[in-house]
C-alpha cells in the first residue's frame, strides 16, 4: 500500500509556505475539513478572489511536477481499484475501499488531471 502522506508532502514540497498552507486548508490535508475560499481569506485579510489565484498557482506547479515513480504507482494504483468496477466509483467508496485519507485522494487525483 502506498504512504499517500509521504507522496502528499512531495508534492508540496516545491510551494511556498504560504501556497502550501492554502492547499493545507483547501483540502483539509491530510484528514482534517476543508476550508472555504472566503474563511480562508479572512485569516489571512485577503479575498476570497486572491486565494482562488494562490490555490490555482499552486495547483499548476503541483501538476507540472506531478511526475515521477511516486506519482505513476498512485495513479496506476486508482486506476487499477476503478477498473474493478467498471471505471466509476463514489470518491468516499474509493477511499474506504483504499483505506487512506478521502482528502488525500482527492487531492492527488486533482493534481494529476485523473479527478
Amino acid at each position: 500500500m502506498l504512504n499517500l502522506n509521504k507522496i502528499v508532502d512531495l508534492a508540496l514540497s516545491e510551494l511556498s509556505p504560504r501556497q502550501r498552507e492554502i492547499i493545507v486548508r483547501r483540502y483539509g490535508l491530510p484528514s482534517g475539513p476543508s476550508m472555504t475560499l472566503a474563511d480562508i481569506g479572512d485569516s489571512y485579510g485577503v479575498t476570497r478572489e486572491r486565494v482562488r489565484q494562490i490555490e490555482a498557482n499552486a495547483l499548476a506547479a503541483v501538476h507540472r511536477q506531478f511526475r515521477g515513480d511516486v506519482f505513476d504507482s498512485f495513479t496506476k494504483m486508482v486506476t487499477g481499484h476503478l477498473q474493478k468496477f467498471g471505471g466509476v466509483r463514489r470518491h468516499s467508496a474509493l477511499s474506504e475501499e483504499l483505506q487512506n485519507s478521502p482528502n488525500q485522494i482527492k487531492f492527488l487525483l486533482e493534481v494529476s488531471g485523473r479527478a
